[in-house]
């Protein structure tokens, strides 16, 4: 499936932006919360999470870019200062070893510039929902994607202690399998699961016309025949 929708966003709409009646702008405006946002597009609307990214994620990027970059330069160094040009087996060691070296370089600078959070669009002409994950230029790199008949419903799941902080979740038909989306407020989240539950009941029943759409409930592993 073609990522060209990923582009060209329409309008921001963020529920964190109030309006003059302190309710946000949008049809849907819940109460206040920065944490995530909403974009307004032709084919749908981005729901993508605005809270700092896990500690755990920046510092892993940020040494990967540092070993990264080691790499890359020890490669280099290699044949800018190594020794047995004319021996053609410390050649082939050499060349064995800058191969290496740029291909652990490559992957780790680019795990070093790749996003650090998942952006969930759903689209309604098509009825799916993806999972893309941008990097630091801004192109985006689809993850994964699921149709809206593979989808039951949208719910508020309550933080273990954090009051009224939760959960929004997506589950399957069967209830079996379910995805985390963004966290904030009850009273931000309650709108959007009103607004999914719609979009997926009226998406269902388009999806079935598109190939590209792949049903959550497909995705799951098959038990093997006896």
């Amino acid at each position: 499936m073609s990522t060209a929708a990923d582009a060209a966003a329409g309008p921001r709409a963020s529920f964190g932006t109030p309006g003059g009646d302190g309710r946000a702008e949008g049809a849907d405006a819940p109460g206040p919360s920065r944490r995530f946002e909403v974009v307004e597009t032709y084919w749908g609307y981005i729901l993508r999470s605005t809270e700092p990214a896990p500690a755990y994620v920046v510092v892993g990027q940020a040494v990967a870019a540092l070993l990264g970059c080691v790499l890359a330069g020890a490669a280099i160094a290699l044949w800018l200062f190594g020794s047995g040009a004319g021996d053609g087996g410390i050649l082939a060691i050499k060349l064995c070893a800058t191969v290496l070296m740029a291909a652990l370089a490559g992957l780790l600078l680019w795990f070093a510039t790749r996003g650090d959070r998942i952006e969930f669009q759903f689209d309604t002409s098509l009825g799916e929902l993806r999972e893309v994950v941008r990097n630091r230029a801004g192109r985006p790199t689809l993850s994964a994607r699921y149709g809206f008949d593979g989808l039951g419903r949208a719910t508020f799941e309550p933080c273990r202690g954090r009051g009224d902080l939760g959960w929004l979740m997506l589950h399957d038909l069967d209830g079996t399998q379910s995805l985390t989306v963004v966290r904030a407020e009850r009273a931000a989240i309650a709108p959007l699961v009103g607004r999914l539950s719609r979009d997926l009941a009226a998406g269902s029943r388009r999806a079935a016309q598109f190939d590209a759409v792949q049903p959550l409930v497909e995705r799951r592993r098959r038990p093997r025949p006896a």
